[in-house]
C-alpha cells in the first residue's frame, strides 16, 4: 500500500486546528472554588481528628454534641465534587453546584431550628460568625450561578 502526502500539506504548530484555549475562570467562581476547597480541608482536618480521638486512648473531646462523621465524610466529598464540576464548565456542574449550596442552607437550618437547636446557645461568637458568613456565602453564590454572567462564564461545553 502505497502513502501519498499531498504536496499542499503542511503542518503548522501555530494553527490551533479549531480548539480555543478556555478564558480564564472568573474571579468570583476563583472565590467560590477557595472557599470550597478551605471548606473540604476544615472538614477533613476535623474527620481525622475525631476519628483519630476515637481510635486512641486519648478518649472523645468534650464537647457539647458529637459531629456526624459519615455526615462530615460526606461533605468533604461533595465540596471536591463541587470543584471539579465547576471547574469542567458545564451547564449542569453550574446548576448542581446552585442546588448544593442551597441544600447547604437548608441544611443549616434543619439543624439550628429541629435537629440540635440548642447548639447556637454553646457557640463562640466566632462559631456564630462563621455560620452566619457560611450562609452568606450560600446565598450569594446561588444568585451568581444562577445568573447571566456565570452562564457565560462557565457553560462552555
Amino acid at each position: 500500500m502505497e502513502h501519498t502526502i499531498d504536496s499542499d500539506a503542511s503542518i503548522d504548530p501555530d494553527s490551533s486546528q479549531g480548539l480555543v484555549a478556555p478564558t480564564p475562570l472568573p474571579f468570583v467562581v476563583q472565590v467560590v472554588v477557595a472557599f470550597l476547597v478551605v471548606d473540604a480541608l476544615e472538614r477533613a482536618v476535623e474527620l481525622a481528628s475525631w476519628v483519630h480521638a476515637f481510635r486512641s486512648s486519648l478518649g472523645v473531646p468534650r464537647t457539647s454534641t458529637v459531629p456526624n462523621l459519615p455526615v462530615l465524610g460526606l461533605w468533604v466529598a461533595v465540596n471536591v465534587l463541587l470543584v471539579f464540576l465547576l471547574l469542567m464548565r458545564t451547564r449542569a456542574g453550574r446548576l448542581f453546584t446552585a442546588a448544593v449550596f442551597v441544600l447547604h442552607a437548608f441544611y443549616l437550618a434543619h439543624v439550628l431550628v429541629v435537629s440540635d437547636s440548642i447548639v447556637w446557645l454553646y457557640m463562640s461568637d466566632w462559631g456564630r460568625a462563621r455560620l452566619a458568613l457560611s450562609v452568606f456565602v450560600d446565598g450569594a453564590a446561588v444568585v451568581y450561578l444562577l445568573g447571566g454572567a456565570a452562564a457565560e462564564a462557565l457553560d462552555l461545553s
